[in-house]
């Protein structure tokens, strides 16, 4: 789906690729790799690294590296350009120097020097600095310089910008598809491919948000026989709008303010710095009653002066609630928070109807619309909004949240408060005050007459040990699942007393629970039945206890699951670049191959599934 973002493929004899098993298949920067990096191996850097070379090149890997390695050896905070400079270029030394297994080929972005080998340019540095930051995995926090806080022009005074790698936003490719699913369902195809294409460039502008969305929408339909009309093309455009307009009155999408362009001189420490700032384009007044002709030409002579379409303008500013919506200077980005907060609803309320569905109606569609009322008031814009979020924002009343309701279960409350003679607001403080009395998990709160809480921190514990004892069953067995259920509740036990407990014999169990310690899920405390110290270990006077650390087996659960996401898109990489390249290459060619037989094509078929599978 993102495959254009990758417009810099990883090279085979790239300057900082390290020789694999796999022969030319590279996958990791010399940062992060065992052999040359001073850092401990962690799997979250491991899988947000390589989700950086997929989607950015192995230029920006490095750099993304780089910045990691600083946050992590704790040099300090934040960097700026030329200290990063200068510890990427140390660092390519160092490896150039270790690595012995032959000289490093050339590639785009880097100079030689005879003395220190491959050193990467200055503006290779800079241009991944500025991918990272336009999709904000790096921040910048800007610094004036000299006691210029001081002076009266502080905008023209010079700055220093210090960067800062933002480890949360790493990981959010492998989420780029779910947030594109989730709000084909939330709200249309249409805001969905507004979501994918500003996912797609980081960030923009207002016009250019609608203008590539238009384009994307126009190659999806595209039809040969029939060519588009401007008629089809100006209600695509009314589409996107009132979609964008709906994710950012919805919170998805969030202001930011515009990335300074950095000057050429780079060698001090205010390389990157601040422009003069730009002068507001006057916008004509809106007639009251005038003319359409005389609102396209108030469009134009914008789109003149501000070089955007006409067309798109004209849509923005002749509706008000557009217009203060969406202002046409603005920049954009996706809300991860709120995407986050939204689907984590969806998957409590799928919860909460799995546990108690057969005894309060639609407790799932009541859980899940509290959490979304909550995520629309803590991330949407609007005055009603705002006042209630400087307030408590965990509590909520019965009547805010039924415009989040489906429209199946308000038809349901709707018919069983007519049969009662009572409001669809008292139905559903009924199913509330049912939701509050039910224990392990808690699911709701009561805080008042007519306020509730939802027990979100009781249940995202309740599904977090539900999906641990699911890995560990998958992986080890039932009866291993069930070890560490006990272990988990009970605490230190023997081997022979947990054998009679899960009901195994005693032999099996012992075998199960060295696998267990072995994976690093259950620990062992050996305690000595012996007083004197000068005694030797004595197997048959110790005695063995096992027991289970909650957020150690759940760091150890995580970090296998980041382990097997990032072996599966190695084996896809691997798979897509090395065995199936020829395949690949051939079926972008237009014309069909002559030569090709039968046993070809069966294999070609056995690639794609394959690939599918592992997707």
């Amino acid at each position: 789906m993102f495959s254009s973002v990758a417009s810099s493929t990883p090279s085979n004899n790239s300057a900082f690729s390290i020789h694999q098993p796999t022969g030319s298949f590279c996958y990791e920067s010399s940062l992060t790799s065992n052999r040359y990096c001073s850092t401990p191996h962690h799997p979250l850097q491991a899988l947000a690294s390589h989700c950086i070379r997929l989607a950015f090149g192995d230029q920006v890997q490095w750099v993304a590296d780089g910045l990691q390695s600083i946050g992590a050896t704790g040099e300090q905070s934040a960097v700026t350009f030329s200290s990063l400079v200068t510890l990427l270029q140390r660092k390519q030394v160092s490896v150039t120097t270790c690595v012995k297994d032959g000289p490093l080929g050339s590639s785009s972005g880097f100079s030689t020097n005879n003395s220190a080998g491959k050193v990467m340019e200055k503006s290779a540095i800079r241009a991944a600095l500025l991918v990272l930051i336009q999709h904000s995995i790096v921040s910048v926090r800007r610094k004036p310089l000299h006691g210029s806080t001081s002076s009266t022009n502080t905008k023209s005074a010079p700055c220093a910008y210090r960067y800062h790698p933002e480890r949360a936003a790493r990981l959010d490719g492998c989420r780029y598809a779910r947030y594109v699913e989730h709000m084909k369902r939330a709200i249309d195809p249409s805001a969905a491919i507004v979501v994918e294409i500003l996912l797609l460039h980081g960030r923009l502008r207002t016009v250019d948000v609608v203008l590539k969305t238009v384009q994307q929408m126009q190659q999806q339909q595209q039809d040969p026989d029939q060519p588009s009309s401007q008629h089809h093309k100006y209600t695509a455009r009314e589409t996107v709008v009132d979609a964008m307009a709906k994710l950012v009155r919805g919170g998805y999408f969030e202001f930011v303010p515009e990335i300074s362009s950095p000057s050429s001189e780079d060698d001090a420490e205010h390389e990157f710095e601040q422009p003069p700032p730009k002068k507001k384009v006057k916008t004509e007044e809106t007639p009251q009653k005038g003319s359409r002709s005389t609102a396209g030409k108030a469009a134009d002579a914008l789109a003149t002066k501000s070089g955007e379409d006409p067309a798109i303008l004209n849509l923005i500013q002749g509706n008000a609630q557009y217009k203060s919506t969406l202002p046409v200077d603005a920049v954009w980005r996706v809300n991860q928070n709120m995407f986050h907060d939204s689907i984590r609803a969806l998957c409590l309320g799928r919860l909460v109807a799995e546990l108690y569905g057969h005894k309060v109606q639609a407790a799932g569609s009541l859980v899940t619309a509290a959490l979304k009322y909550r995520a629309f008031l803590e991330h949407s814009k609007g005055s009603a909004a705002a006042a209630v979020r400087s307030s408590d924002s965990s509590f909520f009343s019965p009547g805010d949240i039924v415009r989040f309701l489906p429209k199946a279960v308000v038809q349901v409350m709707e018919g069983k408060a007519s049969k009662v003679g009572e409001s669809v607001v008292e139905v559903i403080t009924k199913a509330f005050m049912e939701l509050s009395d039910l224990r392990s998990p808690i699911v709701v709160r009561r805080v008042g007459e007519d306020l509730f809480e939802v027990a979100h921190a009781s249940l995202l514990q309740y599904l977090r040990k539900r999906v641990i004892h699911q890995l560990v069953e998958d992986r080890h067995g039932q009866v291993a699942a069930r070890i560490v259920a006990i272990l988990s509740q009970q605490g230190w036990l023997e081997s022979d007393t947990l054998a009679k407990q899960v009901m195994v014999p005693e032999k099996d169990t012992r075998s199960i629970l060295h696998e267990l310690y072995r994976s690093r899920y259950i620990d062992l405390f050996q305690l000595s039945a012996s007083h004197s110290s000068k005694q030797f270990y004595n197997p048959s006077t110790s005695m063995y206890l096992w027991c289970v650390h909650e957020e150690r087996l759940r760091r150890k659960v995580v970090d296998d699951v980041l382990t097997a996401s990032r072996n599966l898109r190695l084996r896809r990489q691997h798979e897509s670049e090395v065995v199936g390249r020829e395949w690949i290459e051939r079926a972008r060619q237009t014309f069909d191959d002559e030569n090709e037989d039968e046993s070809d094509k069966m294999n070609q078929q056995k690639f794609e599934l394959g690939l599918e599978r592992i997707d």
